[in-house]
């Protein structure tokens, strides 16, 4: 797969709805559907490592390596913790399944980009560059006698 994940970020939403069958814009009586729901999942942020290009420079023992830019690896939901509050169905206008996953799917979108907002892929660029290093100071030759510099 070659994937380096590097930042676990948890995300928490929240959401609700209201629907009512209507006519002419006119809401009808007895038609109100509405529910809130709540759930977590988890976002793997990291970078595709078949992306970072590595140059060897023995006469300046300098090792160049050029990373990509940090990306979401995964966004998984917690089935378990789905929660639904304060439903209310009519039986005009019953809450469908779909309704629920249409929810959820919003709520992966806006946690990505609340993921974006706060910084947490420039902190995944700065790990990813940790862990390279360290993977390649493992070796004593390159640690003793090479620079590592990233682009």
């Amino acid at each position: 797969m070659k994937e380096l994940a590097t930042i676990q970020y948890k995300y928490k939403e929240l959401a609700s709805r209201e629907d009512w069958n209507t006519l002419f814009n006119i809401k009808l009586p007895f038609t109100k559907s509405s529910f809130i729901v709540t759930y977590t999942g988890v976002l793997k942020i990291g970078i595709d490592l078949s992306e970072t290009k590595v140059e060897v420079d023995n006469a300046n023992k300098t090792i160049k390596v050029t990373l990509p830019e940090s990306k979401i690896l995964s966004n998984e939901l917690d089935m378990k913790s789905i929660k639904v509050y304060d439903e209310k169905n009519s039986i005009f206008n019953p809450v469908k399944v779909g309704d629920y996953a249409e929810f959820t799917q919003n709520g992966k979108e806006n946690a990505e980009a609340n993921a974006r907002e706060s910084g947490v892929f420039e902190q995944s660029n700065e790990v990813a560059k940790k862990v390279i290093t360290d993977l390649l100071n493992t070796t004593k030759e390159i640690k003793e006698n090479y620079k590592i510099v990233f682009e």
